[in-house]
């Protein structure tokens, strides 16, 4: 037996809703729109110095999401990063360099690698000694401790290399021990600062490592974790850590680059940023290029992270009270 099959007579074009001329005007920009993102978006190349490559890590997916623009990290030491730039290693190339010192954006500008105008201070570093043990150290009593203490070895990031070793070589100087320890081979030299730090945690001995590798911070940049075998150094012992990038000359990918700037330059960014173990970008001045003095902002910084240890001392103290009390 067959079957009819019947189908619903179409209604007159009468009945149907109008689709505004405005509404698909819209729907045709939107597209365009997306389409032309898709079009201009870029993947930048970054060299990193080591110090921040876990900072920009953690920007990465936010950056993308916002500018649709991909971010190709390459970290190490600033000043091998350095080299690779200015040895015009083609299958490194970069577009943007952030340095951990002024000094390498500075030698790079002079050989005419830099986009004019384009050196910007992105962050002011921090340098922690680390200890390891379940006891606060006074910033003012670091050298008596590696005196007393004896530990086994002092580790340390290459000076010539990474800025942050630098300044550990110079506090170690203005201590009097830099010699005595090389001398007695127990001076540690990592090829960085990254290396350094596994190093120190994978060991009893001690070192120095920037503020911003020993702090766990959540998702909003707030601190949750600071160990209590961590000193910051007193800034006055080396010279400050002006960490600047540049957008290099031989990039081809100059807007999007300029992009990236903005970005690490804004307020959110630059909380977010301080939030993790460095100072606030200082503010340049007009022309001059120099950046004003940063003691004040410098002292709040050591005073909120020397309280914050002292708080983590007594808590852990506390538990160790109760704990021989229960037992």
């Amino acid at each position: 037996m067959s079957h009819l099959r019947f189908f619903e007579p179409l209604k007159p074009i009468s009945e149907y809703k109008a689709i505004s001329g405005s509404s698909i005007l819209a729907g045709i920009f939107g597209c365009l729109l997306f389409l032309s993102t898709q079009a201009n978006a870029d993947t930048i190349k970054v060299a990193v110095a080591a110090n921040f490559h876990h900072v920009l890590e953690s920007l990465k997916e936010s950056f993308q999401s916002q500018h649709g623009h991909t971010l190709d990290l390459h970290y190490g030491a600033s000043g091998d990063l350095k080299s690779q730039i200015s040895n015009d290693n083609t299958a490194q190339q970069f577009d943007v360099f952030l340095s951990a010192d002024n000094v390498k954006t500075a030698a790079l500008e002079q050989e005419g690698k830099v986009l004019e105008s384009s050196r910007k201070i992105y962050a002011q570093g921090l340098l922690a000694f680390w200890h390891g043990q379940g006891s606060f150290v006074n910033p003012n009593e670091i050298k008596a401790y590696i005196t007393e203490n004896s530990p086994s070895a002092i580790h340390i990031a290459d000076p010539e290399d990474a800025p942050y070793g630098h300044a550990a070589k110079s506090v170690l100087q203005q201590y009097g021990l830099y010699q005595s320890l090389k001398d007695q081979e127990k001076l540690i030299v990592s090829d960085h600062v990254s290396e350094t730090w596994t190093n120190v945690q994978n060991s009893s001995d001690a070192g120095f490592v920037p503020v911003s590798l020993v702090i766990e911070t959540d998702e909003n940049g707030q601190v949750i974790f600071f160990p209590v075998g961590v000193t910051i150094v007193p800034q006055s012992l080396y010279t400050p850590l002006l960490q600047e990038l540049v957008i290099l000359k031989a990039t081809e990918h100059e807007a999007a680059a300029k992009t990236l700037v903005d970005y690490l330059l804004s307020d959110e960014i630059q909380r977010f940023i301080a939030a993790n173990g460095y100072q606030k970008a200082p503010v340049e001045t007009e022309g001059s290029g120099d950046v004003p003095s940063s003691s004040a902002s410098a002292h709040d910084h050591e005073s909120f992270f020397i309280e914050v240890m002292a708080v983590l001392w007594l808590i852990k103290a506390g538990v160790l009270a109760i704990n021989a009390f229960i037992l």
